[in-house]
């Protein structure tokens, strides 16, 4: 057998891992994108009353 082959079921695992990395990852980001706007939100009305802008 060659040095370099991967068997398709350990090929298939894998890349069943990884998408489900990928959608861990995606899934966090996400959460994390979504958080931004509402802490720039909550902070925006202190700047206006000490009149930083």
């Amino acid at each position: 057998m060659d040095a370099d082959y991967i068997p398709r079921k350990e090929r298939e695992e894998f890349t069943d891992r990884m998408l489900g990395e990928n959608k861990v990852l995606e899934d966090e980001n996400d959460r994390q994108n979504h958080r931004i706007p509402f802490k720039v939100v909550s902070v925006h009305p202190l700047f206006l009353k000490k009149n930083y802008y």
